[in-house]
């Protein structure tokens, strides 16, 4: 196993004998399913639900577009989902090109809110989903990875509710009388809170938006004389 590699004659020169390792569609195959189903896998995936069919999608930020494999194309065929038909290619990860086959208008819903994505159609992919940035943005969430193996538990946020900053250690800190003085703090200065208590911040019970349709104004402009010095 050790020592030299055996070398042959060539001339007045000697050249090495090696071997080289073919690398089968096989392998391949079989050292994707490998890694897909490793034990204390730490990838983080989000559970969302397409129709009535809830399935666990890979988050990946490294992918642009959002994709489902031979397992997902089974899933959206079998949902009655309407394929367009396109044929090209897509690079993955390992640099790897493979076809696409379609696209499906796919109604994701994520909790309590439903966007529809194009999703590409790649059956080479043996991940059922991926979730890639098209459905990080149009869903507009932001998941905490530092805390990978809770995003099954929700571990993430919607960016409108995105948390800038815990102050819980400094809470933690105070003796009771500096607690209540706190608390009588909030009540007196934040009333909506004891209606809603535990949501001091700002509401994300209504969306607001104020479309103008006219042209910004124009002005004169005014020339001004140049400083002498």
């Amino acid at each position: 196993m050790y020592g030299k590699l055996p070398t042959d004659a060539l001339g007045d020169r000697l050249i090495r004998q090696t071997t080289k390792l073919q690398v089968t569609p096989e392998h391949v195959v079989l050292l994707d399913f490998i890694l897909s189903n490793a034990r204390n896998d730490e990838r983080p995936y989000l559970e969302v639900s397409i129709l009535d069919k809830t399935i666990s999608g890979l988050l990946d930020s490294g992918a642009s577009r959002t994709i489902v494999g031979q397992p997902g194309c089974d899933i959206l065929l079998g949902l009655g989902l309407p394929v367009k038909k396109r044929y090209s290619n897509c690079t993955v990860a390992n640099g790897e090109q493979c076809e696409v086959t379609g696209i499906v208008s796919t109604p994701i819903r994520l909790r309590d809110q439903v966007r529809v994505i194009d999703v590409l159609m790649v059956p080479s992919v043996t991940h059922t989903l991926i979730l890639g940035a098209d459905f990080w943005k149009i869903h507009g969430i932001v998941p905490d990875l530092r805390r990978v193996p809770d995003l099954r538990r929700g571990e993430w946020t919607f960016s409108k509710n995105t948390p800038i900053a815990t102050l819980e250690h400094i809470t933690d800190q105070l003796t009771d009388e500096q607690q209540q003085q706190l608390k009588t703090l909030i009540d007196t200065s934040f009333p909506m809170c004891k209606e809603f208590p535990g949501e001091l911040g700002c509401t994300n019970l209504v969306e607001h938006v104020i479309e103008c349709t006219a042209a910004p104004i124009k002005q004169r402009r005014f020339q001004c004389a140049k400083k002498e010095n």
